[in-house]
């Protein structure tokens, strides 16, 4: 089987470099950059495709406000062969939390919702909310069990996320909590899946028309909509598994539903960088807002989250962070860490034959997405592609 089928886009002008004025050959200098960075990604695609690390790939890198540089290796599935390009639509899985956190903010700065407001201001029937807010979901810090963490009622469906009301669900079930709300961190799904309830509860709108309202339509997004929907994506691809034995191949992966605002969304490579542009250039949100959600969450008693090295008992231990991840932790919906002395603000995703990755490197305005159609497709380049950007 042959993947290194290719498309490729670079939006930039072509101008003589002697024609333009000093603040235009500053500009095109750090154009000039960004094109350097993005040919180098672009060869560790190219590879990691050739390789059969993944069936498809499409990324891109972008200048906040300014240009756009993307390409697409692969193929879409084993099963119909076609090539895919920059724009590509895949599941973003938890990337998805991303804008759920965006549509979350833009209610705060709208006072129609608080960070401190605690889930049993919402839900009457969730007694055990008294002590869960708001910003312990964004931030992961509400101690909540993930949904396969716990021992469900059997009369519920398995989809859990697609339940009307989870909370109801969630106050039949015992031993809901790692710990109490505030004092350690660790991801929930469930967390977020509460997250959409509540901002349903706030708006009296449901979750995937909120959102388009409130993100996908202001950030122009055109390859961006719900598992689910009746849209039909454009340029949609098929996930897989990667098999190693007897040689290195893909099996096409069985698609399950939606989590909703735990990972519900599809979107494309091109869009994502749209959303980081509209967000980090406070066309979406306030940049007060944007910086808020961006800084190191906190503990209840002001511990970092780059701190807070919990976890459950059936995990041995942490895994090590890679040399260029220093104070590694959590905003609000989104995760940050440091490289090189550069703050790095971003989100992954994984679901069955998908993998996502959204980078922004505020301080070089520059952000950086890639989807794989392919579980953790994306995860070998990341340990390359980050150095190479916070070098810059």
């Amino acid at each position: 089987m042959h993947l290194s089928r290719r498309r490729f886009v670079l939006a930039t002008p072509t101008v003589s470099f002697a024609a333009l004025s000093l603040v235009d050959r500053l500009a095109r200098a750090a154009e000039d950059g960004t094109s350097a960075l993005f040919a180098k990604i672009d060869e560790i695609a190219s590879k990691a495709v050739e390789d059969q690390l993944s069936v498809g790939i499409a990324f891109g890198v972008a200048q906040h406000g300014d240009s756009v540089h993307s390409s697409a290796h692969g193929i879409a599935s084993v099963e119909s062969n076609a090539a895919i390009s920059p724009d590509a639509v895949f599941r973003i899985a938890s990337v998805t939390k991303v804008f759920v956190a965006i549509a979350a903010m833009k209610l705060v700065e709208e006072k129609q919702l608080r960070l401190a407001d605690k889930l049993d201001t919402f839900f009457d029937s969730f007694p055990v909310g008294k002590g869960v807010s708001v910003y312990n979901l964004l931030s992961h810090t509400s101690g909540l069990k993930d949904w396969w963490e716990l021992e469900l009622p059997t009369d519920l469906p398995k989809d859990f996320p697609l339940l009307p009301r989870p909370h109801a669900a969630l106050a039949r079930c015992k031993e809901l909590f790692h710990f109490s709300p505030g004092s350690h961190h660790w991801y929930s799904n469930t967390g977020f899946v509460l997250l959409g309830e509540v901002i349903e509860k706030v708006t009296s709108a449901k979750l995937e028309d909120f959102v388009a309202e409130a993100v996908l339509k202001p950030a122009g997004l055109t390859h961006t909509s719900w598992v689910g929907d009746d849209m039909e994506p454009v340029d949609s691809t098929q996930g897989h598994h990667r098999q190693v034995d007897p040689t290195p191949h893909f099996q096409v992966a069985e698609s399950i539903g939606s989590p909703r605002a735990a990972g519900g969304l599809l979107s494309s490579a091109n869009d994502l960088l749209k959303l980081a542009d509209q967000l980090f250039t406070g066309k979406l949100l306030a940049p007060e807002t944007v910086k808020q959600m961006s800084e190191m969450a906190t503990l209840a008693d002001g511990t970092p989250l780059s701190k807070s090295t919990w976890h459950p008992s059936y995990v041995d231990a942490l895994p090590e962070l890679p040399e260029f991840m220093q104070d590694s932790g959590w905003g609000l919906g989104v995760s940050r860490f440091s490289s090189f002395g550069k703050p790095v603000v971003w989100h992954s995703g994984g679901i069955p034959g998908f993998n996502a990755i959204w980078l922004n490197f505020p301080s070089h305005a520059l952000s950086f997405a890639m989807l794989a159609n392919t579980d953790n497709g994306a995860v070998p380049m990341f340990n390359e592609i980050v150095p190479l950007i916070s070098k810059l």
